[in-house]
């Protein structure tokens, strides 16, 4: 279930939700359940952003302590050497 809505780029509790709406609709139940619950699906307002899969662990990890290291050389030279040790504990 979990990497479904992975894959559907949902969060879990929308994607349990979506079943069981789906479910409720094919099997006659309450309508008015169903349809509350659609109309709270239809003003929800949160938008999931893509995940990005990493083929490469270490290349990744090397990347970004990279980029970390470049961060505070410049935070050491705009507010000095002090603040950026500061800054990295």
């Amino acid at each position: 279930m979990k990497h479904r809505s992975v894959d559907e780029q949902l969060s879990l509790s929308d994607l349990v939700e979506k079943v069981f709406v789906a479910y409720l609709s094919k099997t006659g139940e309450s309508t008015s359940t169903v349809e509350q619950l659609q109309l709270v699906q239809e003003k929800a307002t949160v938008s999931l952003q893509p995940m990005l899969h990493v083929d490469d662990m270490g290349k990744a990890l090397d990347f970004y302590s990279s980029l970390v290291q470049r961060f505070l050389m410049v935070v050491v030279m705009e507010i000095g050497p002090y603040y950026a040790l500061a800054l990295a504990n």
